[in-house]
């Protein structure tokens, strides 16, 4: 009698739930919410981050509170640089905009 009749499949764990969180759009945009905070504050490091009041998604824009107004101009003018760094970190084209208040 064999007790082990599923057939194996030879895959790692974190491909089977890339696998599962890529086929549930939801899913993937909710731990991008998540992420995005905690790649935001490792990318800019800790003097931006220290001005930094909120940052959160809503649907394809990320929004980010700045207190300082000269640091606020300062990030407008490299916001496609830091678009590009947010997807490349969560590994698929999730930001499209970033808005600055």
């Amino acid at each position: 009698m064999r007790l082990n009749t599923i057939p194996k499949r030879d895959k790692k764990l974190g491909a089977v739930m890339k696998e599962f969180i890529g086929r549930s759009e939801a899913l993937g945009k909710g731990l991008a919410r998540l992420d995005i905070e905690a790649i935001y504050r490792a990318e800019m490091g800790q003097v931006v981050s220290s001005y930094t009041e909120k940052i959160y998604l809503r649907g394809n824009k990320v929004y980010i509170h700045i207190q300082s107004a000269p640091l606020r101009a300062e990030l407008l003018s490299s916001r496609e640089r830091l678009i590009s760094i947010l997807n490349k970190a969560l590994g698929e084209p999730i930001v499209a905009e970033i808005i600055f208040r």
